[in-house]
């Protein structure tokens, strides 16, 4: 004589079906979460070496100084504030060359023509490059 009628066995088979979705649904949403988690993390390692990348630049540079002028390089980007090389504040602008009294800096991307004694106000995560050639700076105190 058998323990399970045949009406018995459909209502296990059901139950173990129900089981094993709800068991593939966990591990499914497990697989996901993992794999959110990482792409997640392998997005927050990028951004981290991109900034040691830059910080790493901006530490490696020293603007030389001559008299009172500081001298922007040719294509060399430099930063403003208080972990960049100028700090922030209004500046006097010349160039380098004496034969040349008009010159292009790149302030914040954009490429503007400046002359000599022209003055710029820098402030906090500025930028400024000097792009036709070198550039003197100097901190203007009035």
């Amino acid at each position: 004589m058998a323990f399970f009628t045949v009406k018995d066995e459909k209502w296990i088979f059901w139950v173990v079906l129900g089981v094993l979705v709800v068991l593939a649904a966990v591990i499914l949403w497990r697989i996901i979460a993992v794999s959110v988690r990482s792409k997640r993390a392998k997005a927050e390692r990028i951004r981290l070496a991109v900034e040691e990348e830059v910080q790493a630049r901006v530490e490696e540079r020293v603007l030389e100084m001559r008299n009172e002028y500081f001298v922007l390089p040719r294509n060399v980007i430099v930063a403003v504030g208080l972990e960049g090389q100028v700090r922030e504040g209004r500046y006097v602008l010349k160039s380098a060359v004496s034969s040349q009294t008009k010159f292009n800096i790149r302030f914040n991307g954009l490429v503007e023509e400046y002359s000599d004694g022209d003055t710029v106000f820098l402030t906090t995560d500025d930028t400024i490059c000097a792009v036709s050639g070198a550039v003197l700076i100097k901190p203007d105190i009035q």
